[in-house]
């Protein structure tokens, strides 16, 4: 087993871990927080060790599993006694994975458009955002008989082509 492949996986228990001691230790006493840390420190360290002896993957994955079950469970009973929207609302990590989507989609598309830039192939694209509530999209142009399938007709958009006024104002990247 390679180092950096155990240094992943591995962080993917201490992770689960922190989680579940974040989900039971809520609304407890000094004491019980205390022995569930210890615990899971020990949980933690057991599975590393064992893991390391092992090297069977099978193993991280039961664990993780196991671990991320026990959470999840726990989670759904917290959030029934939140009550709705609240318990949908609260979710961040949820929220994460759905902002960390759209950012992630709006770095492709701005990669997209910049590499059309630097290669100067800019005037065969458009770069469409309508409205900030809506997606960008990088939009090929492509003239058929003085029209292009994106509805640009001889070049110009109601005087807007890629946040531009005019063709003969931009400038080349």
């Amino acid at each position: 087993m390679h180092p950096m492949q155990l240094v992943d996986e591995l962080s993917m228990i201490y992770t689960a871990c922190l989680m579940c001691y974040a989900t039971f230790s809520f609304s407890q006493s000094r004491t019980v927080r205390r022995v569930l840390g210890t615990s899971l420190l020990s949980l933690a360290v057991f599975i590393t060790l064992y893991y390391h002896y092992l090297q069977d993957p099978v193993f991280h994955q039961n664990a993780f599993a196991i671990i991320t079950a026990v959470v999840l469970f726990r989670s759904i009973v917290w959030r029934r006694k939140i009550g709705l929207p609240w318990g949908i609302l609260l979710e961040g990590h949820g929220w994460w994975h759905l902002m960390t989507g759209f950012g992630s989609y709006f770095y492709l598309v701005w990669g997209i458009w910049l590499r059309h830039c630097l290669n100067e192939r800019q005037d065969e694209y458009i770069l469409s955002w309508p409205s900030y509530f809506s997606i960008p999209e990088v939009i090929p142009i492509k003239i058929v008989e003085g029209k292009t399938t994106n509805g640009v007709i001889n070049g110009h958009t109601n005087g807007h082509t890629n946040g531009h006024l005019d063709r003969e104002d931009r400038k080349s990247v």
